[in-house]
């Protein structure tokens, strides 16, 4: 009797195994860096990779938010950009298309993705900030004299 047990609770235990095969979002990427700073691409563009522990899984859609902080990003508010979920299966050079990015501005995003059978976690954060965009931002000083020093020839 012990045995028939066994056996029926190690089978449901493989079943179970087998139905939530692993799904997971990985590799973020900003314009093909992780974690980018400094930035100066007004659109920028997001990418990412699928891991599974089954085969031919392909992605259906996405979901992204992207968030002007972690805190804020961790509640599920993407306060500058929400995806809502974007039926397709690309998953390279996705355009951001939120509220328009500051410069010397971090930004931090996640993605979902969906296949055919299931859908991912929240993938884990990543970031980018922007550079400086305008030509009016560069505020730099000239450094060095501006005359020659005593006893300097001309």
């Amino acid at each position: 009797m012990n045995k028939k047990i066994s056996i029926s609770l190690l089978y449901l235990l493989i079943l179970a195994g087998t139905a939530h095969a692993a799904l997971r979002v990985t590799d973020l990427r900003t314009e093909q860096l992780k974690n980018p700073l400094g930035i100066d691409i007004r659109h920028p563009r997001l990418g990412w990779r699928i891991e599974s522990d089954e085969q031919n899984v392909m992605q259906t859609a996405y979901h992204i938010l992207v968030a002007s902080s972690p805190e804020l990003l961790a509640q599920g508010k993407g306060d500058c950009w929400d995806s809502g979920k974007v039926k397709t299966d690309a998953s390279q050079w996705i355009t951001y298309q939120g509220e328009t990015l500051k410069r010397n501005t971090p930004y931090y995003w996640k993605v979902k993705v969906y296949t055919h059978t299931n859908e991912t976690d929240w993938s884990e954060p990543a970031f980018w900030s922007m550079g400086l965009l305008n030509e009016a931002d560069w505020q730099g000083q000239w450094i060095g004299l501006d005359h020659p020093a005593p006893g300097d020839s001309e």
